[in-house]
């Protein structure tokens, strides 16, 4: 009778758990992000002296925090961006990706440094220098205005940089070019001229996103 009573027990439970993963957890949105370049101020521009050709930083992942306290959504496969040839197109860093609808807090990009040659560098006269993002690896990218993901349908996102801010030159011979990022995040948006990242060296996937 015992044995009948708690297995009766936990069927209701896996009943539980199976509702409220149909109802809350198995709703989806999708995600289009598109990184952008914020128009110069009048004048402005990277540091013409060093003849910059390439501002490029690799991306593996990004990740969301729900408002309610949830685990975060991780999105891998983002791939690699020059900022410099985003005066007049966009890269595209995620398409048709699925998430859990709600409204999240904060996004980060997290920098790739898992590789042996420089993911992110400067090229000025066809050399490549170092280019160095504090935190980039570790806290990522942080954007901290919030944004809602409505349910079964599809949200638009830009990341718009400002190269120009962000951008430091090597302050003595043979140090690296720094970036702080100077950024903001901009919903309901229309793309327009499209690039492709270069994601040759990055899986993604295009299944669910990790939660953790």
């Amino acid at each position: 009778m015992e044995l009948f009573i708690y297995g009766g027990i936990a069927l209701a439970g896996y009943v539980v758990v199976g509702i409220y993963y149909f109802f809350f957890r198995s709703k989806k949105t999708t995600l289009n992000l598109y990184a952008i370049s914020a128009t110069p101020p009048s004048g402005a521009d990277v540091p013409s002296a060093d003849n910059i050709s390439a501002v490029v930083v690799s991306f593996k992942s990004i990740e969301m925090q729900p408002a309610d306290g949830d685990e975060r959504v991780i999105l891998d496969g983002l791939g690699t961006v020059d900022f410099m040839s985003l005066d007049e197109n966009m890269s595209k860093l995620l398409e048709g990706r699925s998430v859990p609808p709600g409204t999240y807090v904060w996004m980060r990009l997290m920098v790739d440094t898992s590789k042996s040659e420089p993911t992110c560098y400067v090229e000025t006269n066809g050399v490549k220098t170092p280019l160095w993002i504090p935190s980039g690896n570790t806290t990522g990218l942080k954007l901290t205005k919030g944004f809602t993901m409505p349910e079964n349908d599809t949200s638009n996102f830009a990341i718009e940089f400002n190269i120009v801010k962000s951008l430091k030159s090597p302050t003595k011979a043979g140090s690296f070019y720094s970036m702080k990022p100077t950024m903001k995040l901009i919903d309901n948006y229309v793309p327009t001229s499209v690039i492709e990242v270069d994601s040759t060296d990055v899986t993604a996937d295009s299944s669910d996103p990790k939660i953790i």
